[in-house]
């Protein structure tokens, strides 16, 4: 069989003239090219393995559509070779090194934060928390502790009015009636609590301070023991507390439609308005509107209660109030009026880098949580500290009883195991030894705050303020000569009771906090795509045709060793049948 020559030089010049042919044409002519290699022909027309192996890289390097391959295949001397190999492999270093950055960048998933104001036409209104300062109400200590006289309960009460010095004085007669004079001593407690120090130079001694935070943490222990149901009839009634309501100019006085009672070991009875409403035209005349009465006079004694007024949390209507980490101290005697913007926050959830959490389910605490509130961080940090201390101490914090485990109170006054036990769990949160898996909410709502408070109730109105709220019978005008008659004790009173608190929009707007994705799918493959083709001009056509060369190349190197390891062998098997058999060659 004779090798056509001619033709073979027809269609390689033919490919030379069509360098961006396919790769099914490429294909075409490689077979037919190794075909004619493969033959044995004899002859001065017989190619030999390693020429044909030369003309098969180049050839396939001119076919390739990326043009540094081309410059170098068809470059005719050697330093122009050199020079676009050189220039090929920096292009080569460049695309690698963008590639890898901008996927570095796409796996990190980076967000982006925008900050949008909007204007609505109407807007839910919020959850108004409101607490005393006071956790325990010494008059309802006196009641229920002579109501449960000679019962354990009423052994545990009378332990706790020890702690509180609520000026209480029980008589043991039939009953054991039980008399209180701290209506009597409230006017001289009062007044002198307003007295400077004898010696104002005088700092407070760190004995005396420990001594106080102990007292604190013993009350707390011995407070927290009791049941929610106990704690709430020895705190300040709803009735005693919240004088006045309205929302609109309507009034929501009625308890059992407006308001919900809720139990804090730091603040006692707090009462949770809430409203199906939504607020359409902003301003104080719309909002909530509330007069509250402190009743300083049956506030604890023993520095339990160093600070009197009310706490006022602004919340999402789903959430639970927490009044110990947020929320705004009101003083008496003054009115304070708090206008709100809301602001909505929208975060990603895993694998961007905010990973929030949507819902108690994706959380590791859903089987301590109701469905009650929706998932909050902060609540969620209260649950994961409570467990630490249970967990570690077999007692539960006094400020992190949320979850009723059944873990006594822990007594953290100087010295003891358990608030030992309590300060090495603080610790090792401090030093990141233990972590909370709380993310942050993945919807959240807050209330941007603006607070303003003017004195209330004046001079010429505590009067009428007072009849109005039912505090007073009768109050006489005109007749503030005698400091000491009943009109100025009156007075004394109420103003010293007495505060206004206002919640309102001030506006319809609402700041919006968004996260989006930096860098989505498409523009990742827009930066992928530009980094590929800035030094090497590549395409996804051009990768597929590197990949199917480099897979000719891998099939065709293989195929060389095969064949090599063939000669080998039977070059080894000649050399072994022609060698002479040693005991056939016979010496001279």
């Amino acid at each position: 069989m004779e090798f056509n020559s001619q033709l073979f030089n027809y269609q390689l010049q033919k490919i030379k003239a069509h360098p961006n042919v396919g790769l099914g044409r490429f294909h075409n002519w490689r077979h037919r090219k190794v075909h004619h290699n493969e033959l044995n022909i004899s002859g001065k027309h017989t190619l030999s393995h390693r020429n044909s192996s030369k003309v098969s890289w180049r050839e396939s390097l001119q076919l390739a559509s990326v043009a540094g391959l081309q410059r170098v295949s068809q470059a005719t001397s050697t330093p122009w070779i050199i020079l676009w190999s050189i220039l090929l492999v920096l292009g080569i270093v460049c695309t690698a090194r963008d590639v890898i950055t901008v996927t570095v960048q796409y796996l990190e998933y980076p967000v982006l934060t925008s900050v949008t104001l909007d204007q609505v036409a109407a807007l839910p209104f919020p959850a108004v928390t409101v607490c005393n300062l006071n956790r325990v109400h010494c008059g309802n200590l006196r009641r229920l502790a002579a109501a449960k006289w000679g019962t354990e309960l009423g052994t545990q009460l009378l332990k706790l009015h020890d702690l509180t010095d609520c000026q209480l004085h029980f008589q043991a007669r039939a009953g054991r009636q039980v008399q209180d004079n701290n209506e009597a001593n409230s006017q001289a407690f009062f007044s002198t609590t307003e007295m400077p120090p004898e010696d104002s130079s005088k700092l407070p001694q760190p004995a005396n301070q420990t001594r106080s935070f102990n007292d604190l943490m013993h009350f707390m222990a011995v407070y927290a023991n009791f049941s929610s149901e106990v704690q709430s009839k020895i705190g300040h009634s709803y009735e005693d507390f919240i004088r006045s309501c309205t929302f609109s100019g309507e009034s929501c006085l009625n308890s059992s439609l407006f308001f919900d009672q809720y139990s804090s070991n730091s603040y006692g009875n707090c009462f949770t308005f809430h409203t199906r409403r939504k607020t359409v035209i902003p301003g104080k005349e719309y909002g909530l509107s509330m007069e509250l009465y402190l009743d300083q006079a049956n506030y604890l004694r023993a520095g339990l209660s160093p600070q009197a007024g009310a706490r006022v949390v602004v919340h999402e209507q789903s959430h639970e109030p927490l009044p110990q980490e947020m929320g705004i101290n009101l003083s008496p005697s003054a009115a304070t009026s708090i206008a709100l913007l809301q602001v909505q926050v929208t975060r990603l959830q895993s694998p961007y880098q905010s990973n929030c959490t949507h819902n108690w389910d994706q959380s590791t605490f859903q089987q301590y949580v109701g469905s009650s509130f929706t998932y909050s961080a902060q609540r969620c940090q209260r649950i994961c500290l409570q467990l630490a201390f249970e967990d570690s101490c077999d007692c539960a914090h006094p400020a992190y009883m949320d979850l009723q485990r059944g873990y006594p109170p822990c007594n953290l006054t100087s010295g003891t195991i358990e608030s030992i036990c309590a300060r090495q769990v603080a610790a090792s949160f401090e030093s990141r030894a233990k972590i909370c898996s709380c993310n942050m909410d993945c919807r959240e709502i807050t209330y941007e705050t603006t607070i303003s408070t003017a004195s209330w109730p004046t001079d010429s109105d505590w009067c009428t303020a007072a009849k109005r709220l039912l505090l007073v019978d009768s109050c006489e005008s005109n007749d503030q000569e005698f400091a000491g008659d009943q009109r100025q004790q009156d007075r004394f009173r109420i103003q010293r009771n007495l505060l206004k608190v206002d919640v309102y929009l001030q506006s319809l707007r609402v700041r919006s906090v968004s996260q989006t994705p930096s860098m989505p799918p498409q523009v990742f493959v827009a930066a992928l795509g530009g980094g590929l083709s800035l030094y090497l001009g590549l395409s996804l056509l051009s990768l597929l045709e590197i990949g199917g060369l480099a897979v000719y190349f891998l099939k065709k190197t293989i195929r060389a060793a095969i064949i090599c390891l063939k000669n080998l062998k039977r070059k080894a098997h000649k050399h072994h049948h022609s060698s002479p058999h040693p005991f056939l060659v016979t010496g001279k």
